[in-house]
């Protein structure tokens, strides 16, 4: 680890600007798959288990521009490109999980488009909470991040993963400069980077 490199760190969240124009997508299937679903933190999809496969419905009537590559289908799981899944496996910016997908463009199937819904599953414990500012939810018997107010990161961090999610705060997804640099170099749309506050 090179320690005059600082790295910088992200929270990974949708991209607004210009989905509007972007087609519109269903998640057909979604009541049947997520029946049942309790979250189970640190397992790939957090426990989820596909009894069938996901389907996803895009209408390109709705929007004007191309497809996005990532979309955030709930708080958890993304649903991405071929090409994003492709260059997440070959990074080396952490660990993932994937799930194939039936895709739909308005009733005509398109073979060169795939789908995958991704997780993130790498959770870290890497909050230097005496020098960060945050509100802790009171009402559970177990420690969770309410609101990060500002953040500062151990230092072994950069060590360990370039992508991962907060040990008590698994709906965040913490990215680095090295990730973000990776998606921007490629033009993956779809993923955007709140810098975090100190």
């Amino acid at each position: 680890m090179n320690h005059d490199v600082q790295r910088e760190y992200y929270r990974l969240v949708q991209e607004v600007e210009g989905l509007e124009l972007a087609p519109g997508y269903v998640w057909a299937n979604k009541k049947e798959v997520l029946s049942g679903y309790r979250p189970v933190k640190g397992k790939p999809f957090r426990g989820l288990v596909f009894r069938e496969m996901p389907k996803f419905f895009f209408d390109k009537k709705e929007g004007h521009g191309r497809l996005w590559d990532a979309y955030l289908t709930t708080t958890t799981f993304w649903l991405i490109s071929q090409r994003l899944k492709v260059l997440l496996e070959q990074s080396c910016l952490g660990r993932f999980a994937f799930q194939k997908v039936e895709v739909d463009y308005n009733g005509q199937m398109s073979e060169g488009d795939a789908y995958w819904l991704c997780d993130f599953v790498d959770y870290l414990d890497c909050v230097d909470e005496e020098k960060s500012d945050i509100e802790y939810q009171d009402d559970v018997p177990f420690k969770n991040y309410l609101e990060l107010k500002s953040v500062v990161l151990k230092e072994d961090v950069e060590a360990q993963s370039h992508a991962f999610r907060l040990q008590y705060s698994p709906l965040t997804v913490i990215v680095d400069d090295v990730f973000v640099a990776a998606m921007r170099k490629h033009g993956v749309v779809g993923f955007d980077f709140i810098k975090l506050s100190k």
